[in-house]
């Protein structure tokens, strides 16, 4: 029986009655962009546009589809090339580029964590305000991108594998006369309009066919609802329908002909029409789309094609691109692009969802805003989103906050209520920023963790959490996933013995206001690398290690000489502007580096290796990496370690105690309790776990 009440709701019930409804309902998406609302979401029930949007109403918006496989975005410059072409075609004045797309993108993949991930993109002629006939009157154009875990990988096991399926089908073909044929212009364009698409769905299943595939009234094939049409003739030709403006330009089945040109000898590719009659007598009929669907049609219209089964060619095709998603292998380096991993946890800030910066090198936390100013122009949008709202200080006087990299941020106070893991916390001290200055850099976030305050006027968050009876120490543990390493868990007020083997050794902090301690030494191959000791702070703010240019330029010379011992050849690299860059394959022979700090007196020292893998990074459209050694200025004595390269390890943060305790990471079952992700919101967030004020010795959520 239909519901026909109308109940008048209130902001509050309709969102508790949508946060229900998509609670019960299974989801897929992980998280959501909107530069309608500068920001990032992972709450599913805000994963929406407006109602009044041009791609609702008049159905003027594109999308694209790109693949996140092995913690790299795959075969992106076409997705994005065809995306932008769709949009001038439909007459959306994109105020983005490729690299700006590439950038919103990797920040969103980044904040979920995923490594093996579909992306999906809008871009719209945005909200008018009504629901007229005129684009010019909508508000700007907007980009929605969402994020949802891969269909073809079983992200639960660390060990898995991205493999390409091929599945199969019985197929029919659909005439135009009966379901019509979109014209040139929304056939050649990836519009958001797929009725015609759905509806030769629709005929297929009825027909007893799965997909369908189009013919026109000449019997001419065209593509399929959602994927293009490839044969391989039984001479050993594959062909594909022309890009003549009647289909789309599939870029699966663009690869595909890659795939077969770089064979050896090569396989002949030609672009022609196609009759139905030809499907029939081919060797093998595959449909492909979205970078990963690979369908074997084995039967079409009742006739049997080739053996009857999935072919050699379709395995080739397959195998093909499962080791280009896991190696990048015969892909240009701007099509296999690394996504650059923060180190964030998402919050709750007055009720809305936030990421932040988790920052041992800085005792402040704040928040970004939708009337900050980022390098004196309005701050569009963050994988950190930006709060909406007046601070409680407005008119206050500002506080500037300044970084080791060269930024700095302009603060005003504020008294929010702050939603950590499961626990609301009322009334906490924390910033919003006006001003936020970084040539080059992007603006952030932050969640402060530095040891005590070192400006007047403000309350670290474990002070206040303290003071307010949440937790019963200040302290905090950073722990990273042994089978994955950029999976993790912050826990406030204490550690987790099941997280770590063995004990918790202590270092010594011996500074008031940064958690340094004392850097016995480096050993790269064994060898020593610093004359003396020297103070290094531990930053999870950082991705980097820093030290002065000579003993930077020290540690270099003993990768080289230990790379020409494993390999009989030299090095090749360069620095530029401070960056030290090598061609990537060169890594495979790169040594570990090895840190030793002082303990107590007496007590032994405690070493900790850095493996390759973790002091060097890709960059993005190239075929060079950098390594994460970084110069500090000359007038600065203390060396720096961002926490990410030390993901092997459990580490622990004491102020009461002035220690740093550090342990070898261990796998933890998840059956007993769900770990929430540092770096991952696979399971919705939030991602931070704490300890109640009356019992230490485990967590309850």
């Amino acid at each position: 029986m239909v519901n026909t009440d109308a109940p008048v709701l209130s902001k509050a019930e309709w969102m508790a009655k949508l946060s229900q409804r998509r609670e019960s309902e299974d989801v897929k998406m992980t998280a959501m962009y909107s530069s309608y609302v500068g920001g990032i979401t992972f709450d599913k029930a805000l994963m929406s546009l407006p109602l009044d949007d041009f791609m609702v109403h008049r159905g003027m918006g594109v999308y694209d589809t790109a693949t996140v496989a092995n913690g790299h975005i795959w075969n992106f410059s076409t997705h994005c090339d065809r995306f932008l072409e769709s949009a001038r075609k439909a007459g959306i004045k994109s105020k983005w580029n490729r690299d700006d797309i590439y950038k919103i993108v990797n920040e969103v993949v980044a904040a979920t964590g995923l490594k093996e991930a579909t992306v999906r993109l809008w871009m719209t002629a945005g909200p008018s305000g009504a629901f007229g006939i005129n684009p010019d009157k909508c508000v700007e154009p907007c980009l929605y991108i969402v994020v949802f875990p891969s269909a073809y990988i079983d992200t639960s096991k660390p060990d898995a594998k991205h493999e390409v399926p091929a599945d199969e089908v019985e197929e029919v073909t659909v005439a135009s006369d009966v379901v019509p044929f979109k014209p040139p212009m929304l056939a050649s364009c990836k519009s958001n309009n797929y009725l015609l698409n759905a509806h030769l769905f629709m005929k297929a299943q009825e027909k007893g066919g799965h997909f369908g595939i189009w013919v026109d009234e000449n019997g001419v094939v065209k593509e399929s609802c959602t994927m293009s049409v490839v044969m391989m003739t039984k001479n050993g030709e594959v062909v594909g329908p022309a890009f003549d403006g009647g289909i789309l330009k599939g870029t699966t089945m663009r690869r595909i002909f890659e795939i077969c040109e770089a064979q050896s000898p090569p396989i002949p590719v030609t672009q022609r029409d196609i009759k139905k009659e030809e499907l029939y007598e081919a060797k093998e009929v595959i449909m492909c789309g979205g970078d990963t669907h690979i369908v074997a049609a084995v039967k079409l219209d009742g006739h049997q094609i080739g053996d009857g089964k999935k072919g050699s060619f379709c395995k080739l095709i397959c195998d093909a691109m499962s080791e280009e998603m896991a190696t990048g292998k015969g892909r240009k380096p701007e099509d296999y692009v690394p996504v650059n991993l923060a180190l964030t946890v998402p919050v709750e800030v007055d009720g809305q969802g936030l990421n932040l910066l988790v920052d041992t090198g800085a005792p402040q936390t704040f928040v970004l805003s939708n009337d900050t100013l980022y390098n004196g122009k309005a701050c569009n949008g963050s994988i950190y989103g930006l709060y909406v709202g007046r601070p409680s200080g407005f008119g206050n006087k500002l506080k500037e906050v300044s970084f080791f990299d060269g930024k700095k941020a302009d603060i005003v106070d504020h008294r929010a209520d702050l939603k950590l893991g499961d626990h609301t916390v009322l009334d906490v001290q924390l910033g919003i920023v006006k001003n936020y200055t970084a040539p080059g850099l992007s603006p952030h976030s932050s969640l402060g963790l530095g040891p005590v305050a070192s400006s007047r006027g403000i309350v670290p968050l474990l002070d206040q959490l303290v003071t307010k009876g949440i937790i019963k120490t200040k302290e905090f543990s950073i722990y990273f996933h042994p089978e994955n390493r950029n999976e993790g868990e912050l826990l406030l007020g204490g550690s987790d013995p099941r997280k770590y083997h063995g004990e918790l050794v202590a270092v010594p902090v011996r500074d008031k206001y940064r958690w340094i301690v004392e850097l016995d030494n480096i050993r790269i191959a064994g060898t020593p690398v610093l004359e003396a000791p020297n103070s290094i702070i531990f930053d999870s703010g950082t991705a980097f290690f820093g030290a002065t240019l000579q003993v930077l330029d020290t540690i270099i010379g003993h990768i080289e000489k230990s790379f020409t011992s494993v390999t009989g050849r030299k090095l090749a690299w360069h620095r530029k502007e401070g960056i030290t860059y090598f061609v990537c394959k060169d890594r495979a022979h790169f040594p570990i580096i090895e840190l030793v700090f002082k303990r107590l007196p007496d007590a032994g020292n405690v070493r900790i290796t850095i493996p390759p893998e973790l002091y060097v990074n890709e960059v993005p459209n190239s075929p060079l990496c950098v390594l994460l050694l970084y110069e500090i200025p000359l007038d600065e004595k203390t060396f720096v370690v961002g926490i990410t390269l030390l993901r092997d390890y459990y580490i622990n943060f004491n102020a009461d105690k002035r220690q740093i305790s550090i342990a070898k990471s261990v796998n933890v079952s998840q059956a007993e309790h769900s770990l929430r992700p540092l770096m991952n919101k696979k399971r919705s967030p939030p991602a931070l776990s704490l300890y109640p004020y009356d019992n230490l010795s485990g967590i309850q959520f």
